[in-house]
């Protein structure tokens, strides 16, 4: 019979928040919005060459450079907030505990549990694995640092809760 939890702790420092940061948000937002600048700015390179210059190409140029901008700064602050969260806190150690109920997280800071109905999504890369929340929070899981046996319950309980 499988072990009904798993305890273990997490050492996470700015490079491993700032890798996160980076995942979930690209994951989440980054590879649409890149389609669609792409094609944006692809569509007015050919407009560009094709068609007599005319105030609707200066806005349209105008109004590309700032979404790109934007979303390039957005994804700069959520990076940058993510690094002053793990310094602020002083988050280097993180004791996690998954069990058939949720998963809890303690820190010297406090701690918290959600349960596994909360969960949205389970993102996985080669390093990390990252277990969303429907609010868009996330448990990031370095794989160097979590057995096997817990990743497998983590996968299985995400399954069984619908999670994609």
């Amino acid at each position: 019979m499988p072990e009904t939890s798993h305890r273990f702790t997490v050492r996470y420092d700015e490079a491993l928040a700032a890798r996160m940061a980076h995942r979930f948000f690209m994951r989440m937002f980054g590879n649409k919005a890149l389609i669609a600048g792409m094609l944006l700015w692809a569509g007015l390179i050919y407009l560009m060459l094709t068609s007599d210059p005319r105030w609707y190409l200066t806005a349209l140029t105008t109004a590309a450079g700032i979404v790109t901008i934007s979303f390039i700064g957005v994804w700069y602050v959520y990076r940058r907030q993510s690094i002053f969260r793990v310094r602020r806190h002083q988050l280097t150690e993180v004791v996690i505990e998954i069990d058939d109920e949720g998963i809890a997280c303690a820190a010297a800071t406090g701690s918290s549990r959600t349960n596994w109905s909360a969960f949205d999504r389970l993102l996985k890369f080669k390093d990390l694995w990252l277990v969303v929340s429907d609010t868009k929070q996330y448990v990031g899981l370095p794989l160097d640092q979590v057995s096997a046996d817990a990743l497998e319950m983590i996968e299985r309980r995400c399954a069984a809760c619908g999670v994609r």
